[in-house]
């Protein structure tokens, strides 16, 4: 069976006691799930410093540069 990098998962009930735990561990829901699913299969979790990387373009305090246009004639 082939997994997609990308999930949506739904934890249903679980959403209480795993809201509860992620604030106790300070992980984000994904970086939880991730060590969970590792732990369980006996590996390390996967870094996913791309994404982070992203992440912080949107969220700086620095103003962007501004884009270059196209004068028109």
């Amino acid at each position: 069976m082939s997994i997609p990098d990308k999930i949506t998962f739904r934890p249903g009930n679980l959403a209480g006691p795993m809201g509860e735990r992620i604030t106790e561990t300070g992980e984000t829901p994904s970086a939880y799930l991730r060590r969970v699913v590792a732990a369980d299969l006996g590996t390390e979790p996967p870094e996913m410093r791309g994404n982070l990387a992203t992440l912080k373009q949107f969220t700086s305090k620095e103003p962007k540069p501004k884009r270059r246009t196209k004068s028109r004639k």
